[in-house]
């Protein structure tokens, strides 16, 4: 990264027969991608990333044929008019070499071409996420050996092809924010180093594959945003590596496992915004290095375990939109990590807790209950917090301006009132 600018030499004629690596990574260089670079036959490094790259990718690339690795991404190549597939891919079947190939954001906006499962048998990642690549994913897709690929945030569409699962060194799988509908394909489960899957932003339906738990070395699990519907699988808890869990905002229902096993290594759950119905099980509070956990809109009921107060890292809890009752734990005092509590919309009553993280909330964390109070008092109104209100709103409506309080200053008063007559039992 030296802050070069500007496009690179044009000469044809340029000959450098002996270099072996060339990286021009992070720069301001613009233009075509000069056709000379082909005749570098010794060049087994290639990084031309961040930069701002304009036009198709030379064809010629393909006499690289020593080429190990290959970035090109985050520039503004495009493909050569009058082509549907990215066939500069279709050149670099030559490359038996080629370990990385990086080609991520870039508009090139075409096809990925059957011809994929000719490219390197020893290729180990390859990434075109942010092409805007259309089409499917080919079913030959299967045919690489790669241990990373990554086709997240493009405009591919049909199913999830199930020679996947004939990609037995995978480790890791992005393919979120596509248009991917269908089913998650059983043969997923047959990969047995998967230790990512990213599907989120998708419209993929069906249930979660009971085989799921299969995946002993899954760590990182992202479904959310898309039409998943049934229940959670209880195999989904045998996965002791397990350190993302992101189900949010899909159709599932059912109960969480009352026996659900204890993953003392998961640090974040997202199950907001679904289905899910019944008590929140205890077993949660058991996940000893969670920091976030999210079950927001749903539909859980009975009371906030009182075992919560033994998630000592938490710092994130929401548990807002739900059915849940009862008095709020004063046990959750002794949580002096937590940054953020929502219980709001549920139907909690009795005193809010006054001690730490309690002193730095504000209303919102507990708007819309029945009858939550503070030390005890009846929920009744109180006139002086009313009284503090209507002179509010006589200070906005002053016939001059200059008497008007600042928006900012009527903000900060009502957040003050809400949460004292929320504390009162009136809100």
């Amino acid at each position: 990264m030296n802050g070069l600018s500007g496009n690179l030499p044009p000469s044809t004629g340029l000959r450098l027969p002996n270099l072996e690596k060339l990286n021009l990574s992070g720069n301001k260089l613009s233009g075509n991608i000069p056709l000379y670079f082909s005749n570098c036959s010794k060049l087994n490094g290639l990084d031309m990333s961040s930069n701002q790259f304009t036009g198709p990718v030379p064809r010629t690339f393909g006499h690289l044929c020593i080429l190990e690795w290959f970035s090109l991404e985050d520039n503004k190549l495009t493909m050569e008019q009058g082509n549907s597939t990215i066939n500069f891919l279709m050149d670099m079947t030559n490359y038996s070499l080629l370990l990385s190939l990086f080609i991520a954001n870039n508009p090139l906006g075409e096809i990925i071409p059957e011809s994929i499962r000719n490219l390197s048998s020893n290729l180990q990642s390859f990434d075109a996420s942010t092409c805007q690549i259309k089409g499917e994913i080919p079913k030959e897709i299967g045919s690489l050996k790669v241990n990373s690929l990554g086709l997240s945030d493009n405009n591919i569409h049909g199913t999830i092809p199930s020679t996947i699962g004939e990609m037995k060194g995978l480790q890791r799988l992005y393919l979120g924010g596509n248009e991917l509908e269908g089913p998650i394909p059983d043969e997923i489960c047959l990969l047995p180093n998967l230790g990512e899957i990213s599907f989120q932003n998708n419209m993929v339906a069906g249930s979660i594959p009971h085989c799921i738990g299969n995946l002993s070395h899954l760590q990182r699990l992202f479904l959310g945003s898309n039409k998943l519907n049934s229940s959670i699988p209880s195999s989904l808890w045998n996965l002791e590596n397990l350190l993302f869990l992101d189900l949010s905002s899909n159709l599932l229902g059912g109960k969480l496992d009352p026996n659900t096993k204890v993953l003392k290594v998961l640090e974040s759950i997202d199950l907001s915004s679904n289905n899910i119905s019944g008590v929140i099980p205890n077993a949660v509070a058991a996940f000893q290095s969670l920091n976030s956990l999210n079950l927001s809109r749903n539909s859980f009921w009975g009371s906030i375990p009182k075992s919560f107060g033994n998630l000592m890292t938490l710092d994130f809890l929401d548990l807002s939109h739900n059915n849940l009752s009862g008095a709020i734990p004063k046990a959750l005092e002794a949580l002096s990590h937590l940054k953020y509590l929502n219980l709001s919309f549920n139907r909690l009553s009795g005193e809010i807790p006054s001690q730490r993280p309690f002193k730095n909330l504000t209303a919102e964390s507990f708007i819309d209950n029945e009858a939550l109070c503070e030390d005890g008092r009846d929920a009744i109104a109180n006139k002086d917090y009313l009284l503090a209100i209507m002179e509010t709103g006589v200070e906005c409506a002053a016939e001059l301006p200059e008497r008007r309080t600042d928006i900012r200053d009527v903000v900060t008063k009502l957040n003050k009132i809400k949460l004292q007559l929320l504390r009162s039992g009136y809100a």
